[in-house]
């Protein structure tokens, strides 16, 4: 609980900070706060789905491996670098999606 709570703690002190350098230093309008998170309730469903499949994808590998005769552990999916590897997957395709709209 106390482990929750320090990061709770430190990511709230982080985006207030960022919040106030954004309208203060930058000239952020308050009023795009609203739009700047529902942008990034798209690009988290688009993390999950690129994880998602990412897993899926491997799950089948491991699969056709063991079915080849050869092991490999489904534990090797259980890796802290995949769900950073699908963020990074889903900004890229959100940025790209963007030049779309912008066009």
């Amino acid at each position: 609980m106390r482990h929750t709570l320090l990061l709770l703690t430190v990511t709230g002190l982080t985006s207030v900070g960022a919040c106030a350098i954004g309208m203060r230093r930058l000239g952020l309008p308050g009023d795009g706060l609203g739009q700047a998170l529902l942008g990034m309730c798209r690009l988290a469903g688009t993390a999950i789905v690129f994880l998602s499949l990412n897993l899926l994808i491997g799950l089948a590998g491991v699969l056709l491996a063991r079915g080849l005769g050869v092991f490999v552990s489904v534990y090797l999916l259980n890796d802290a670098f995949l769900p950073v590897l699908s963020v990074l997957q889903a900004v890229i395709f959100e940025c790209w999606r963007a030049q779309r709209t912008a066009r």
